[in-house]
């Protein structure tokens, strides 16, 4: 077990990742948050390569326990390990690489108020993140 064991906001390092209990859930309403889903007609059939990688989206309201797990912990994010994040269908711990690579967009931007959206581009050796910060319109 980790998380917020003595009331103080600390982590144990413990996989996977339970943020402090200060960031709450946010649930999935009005609905999309939370959820990885396929992105699908990026690559034509029969178009090299034969099996081109599988792609997948997600949004995450920050500052949320969802969005903390899936920064600080993204292979749990990705296969669901927290009941309040949908993962990726049929993909399981085993099935990812441990290595992810990760790009952000906006980095400069705050993460507070804000929504995180991310794609995940997975093939059988590698999985590339790429997340969106939402700018604040400044």
């Amino acid at each position: 077990m980790n998380g917020d064991q003595d009331g103080e906001g600390t982590y144990d390092g413990g996989r996977p990742y339970q943020p402090p209990s200060v960031f709450k859930p946010y649930p999935d309403e009005p609905g999309g948050f939370n959820q990885w889903r396929p992105v699908d007609g990026l690559f034509e059939e029969g178009e090299a390569p034969e099996n081109p990688p599988a792609v997948f989206a997600a949004k995450f309201k920050s500052s949320s326990r969802q969005a903390e797990i899936f920064i600080h912990d993204p292979i749990s994010a990705l296969v669901g390990d927290d009941e309040s994040i949908t993962g990726i269908p049929g993909m399981g711990r085993d099935d990812l690489p441990e290595r992810i690579t990760t790009f952000v967009i906006n980095h400069n931007a705050t993460l507070a108020k804000h929504i995180i959206r991310a794609t995940a581009t997975v093939d059988s050796s590698s999985v590339g993140i790429t997340i969106h910060k939402e700018d604040d319109g400044s």
